[in-house]
């Protein structure tokens, strides 16, 4: 299949989410491609009212701009380790977006757990570190969890971070609601789970900041924090009762300090992600230095609608209709 130039075999809809994806080559670069499930930009025009195309073309605009300002916002905050939006366009009655496609090979959870202290220290630093330049910018991820952080070592030993998958984010103040909220329940704060039930609370760069506590928590010991599983299904139900996670035993004290804080039912007990990397940076280098960002090229998201290069049905050429 072709679409906008993008040459790739078949979909994938596991674990897709709100979304299908799959692997692509466009001008002989390597691409993950996603087509986003909604919202649908209406072609069919026969078979809806003048006043419903009218609604769902103004959907669909607000839609364009909304994530045209946030896949910028990204790129802007990216040094490196958030992965770049290199297009975002509309075909026929769907969205894509097309983004850089991330060596596969990555260190594991098992991995990351066996090494000293101090290469962990090396490695959460550059985590924190990105998720700093995210919530810098004011940008939500939403669905933190181990694969949506790829980890690799570089041939001189330091290592490369690449945050991935920002669909289910959002700008701070601008939260999403109801069937918009998604998330892993694995990694879901507990003040996320009290919002999809209804409850009035704040959604911010905090609840981020609680799930990258479970994480880090499991790439540094290998297993997720403990808790009673024949009395709650979620860790965020465990933080709820208890008010916060106590990290497992023989996690060095000072950082398991910072756990327990990052893990705290309230949201405003939790440290920041810039909190994170000072920790970090002191445990690495023994003192506080200035972190220099690495500035990268700012090309612009404009959301297109690409010239047809098939006849009628669609944008595909030999893959068969949408």
């Amino acid at each position: 299949m072709i679409i906008n130039g993008y040459v790739f075999d078949e979909w994938v809809t596991q674990n897709s989410g709100f979304s299908k994806w799959s692997f692509a080559k466009k001008n002989g670069k390597d691409y993950f491609i996603k087509q986003l499930l909604e919202p649908i930009y209406p072609m069919d025009r026969s078979v809806m009212s003048e006043s419903m195309i009218q609604a769902k073309e103004k959907q669909c605009l607000d839609f364009e701009m909304h994530f045209a300002n946030y896949y910028n916002a990204i790129n802007n905050a990216s040094h490196g380790n958030l992965v770049r939006i290199e297009e975002f366009f509309r075909c026929d009655s769907h969205y894509y977006v097309a983004m850089e496609k991330v060596p596969s090979t990555r260190l594991t959870i098992e991995q990351i757990s066996r090494m000293d202290t101090l290469h962990k220290y090396v490695l959460l630093r550059s985590v924190a570190y990105a998720f700093k330049c995210m919530h810098d910018a004011k940008i939500v991820h939403f669905d933190v969890k181990p694969t949506n952080i790829m980890i690799q070592e570089t041939e001189s030993g330091h290592f490369s971070v690449k945050v991935i998958d920002f669909d289910g984010g959002f700008f701070v103040g601008e939260p999403p609601k109801g069937d918009d909220i998604g998330g892993d329940p694995a990694y879901l704060a507990p003040e996320t789970f009290l919002a999809l039930i209804g409850e009035e609370v704040t959604l911010d760069e905090k609840s981020d900041i609680f799930s990258l506590g479970l994480v880090m928590h499991q790439l540094f010991t290998g297993n997720m924090p403990y808790f009673d599983k024949s009395e709650y299904d979620y860790i965020y139900e465990m933080a709820l009762d208890k008010g916060f996670i106590e990290p497992a035993y023989g996690v060095p004290e000072d950082f398991s300090a910072v756990l327990k804080k990052m893990l705290d039912a309230d949201p405003e007990k939790r440290p920041s992600a810039d909190d994170l990397l000072r920790f970090f940076t002191q445990k690495v280098y023994g003192k506080e230095i200035e972190v220099k960002p690495t500035e990268l090229p700012k090309t612009p998201i404009i959301p297109t609608t690409p010239t047809p290069t098939a006849p009628a049905s669609g944008w595909f050429s030999t893959g068969g209709d949408l």
